[in-house]
């Protein structure tokens, strides 16, 4: 009797698929948690390349002076927070990805940086003043994963993005 429990094949994709089940469900949550993390930092990435395009259009009252401290400009830090997050100027109720908010975003001016003078023709390389600035906005937030990566004992990674824009002013 036992020879023929041993010989007996009933059963089999039972016990193959008991066994083989955990692996793919954790392939497919770790599927799903890539792609979620994967959407949300192109998320991010848009909104901190909209914040940086918005605020290097800002003009300045005081010319030469720094955009970020010029008066006009440095009131337009909060708009651009919320562009970056919210997707417009107002803050709003829903933020691109959960969990970041305009606190999170931080925009700098970068310069001045001097514009090169081309030696072929005398002029500066790039169109306008002798010196340029450049806007950086720039975020780093956590992750709001699924769950997905603490069941497997991985820590929650930081999404991150950062973009330079051209100051041009108004």
């Amino acid at each position: 009797m036992l020879e023929k429990l041993l010989r007996d094949g009933e059963g089999n994709a039972v016990v193959e698929f008991s066994i083989v089940l955990p692996l793919l469900v954790t392939l497919g949550f770790g599927a799903f948690e890539f792609s979620n993390a994967f959407f949300e930092h192109q998320e991010v990435t848009t909104g901190i390349r909209d914040a940086a395009r918005y605020f290097a259009r800002i003009p300045v009252n005081i010319a030469g002076a720094d955009p970020c401290t010029d008066p006009n400009s440095a009131a337009s830090i909060p708009s651009a927070q919320n562009i970056a997050v919210y997707g417009t100027a107002a803050a709003a109720t829903n933020p691109r990805v959960q969990g970041w908010a305009p606190a999170n975003v931080l925009i700098t001016c970068v310069g001045p940086i001097a514009n090169p003078i081309n030696p072929a023709t005398g002029e500066p390389t790039y169109r306008g003043a002798s010196q340029l600035w450049m806007i950086e906005a720039s975020t780093s937030f956590p992750y709001s994963s699924f769950g997905m990566l603490r069941a497997i004992g991985l820590t929650t990674p930081n999404l991150s993005a950062a973009h330079y824009e051209r100051w041009i002013g108004g």
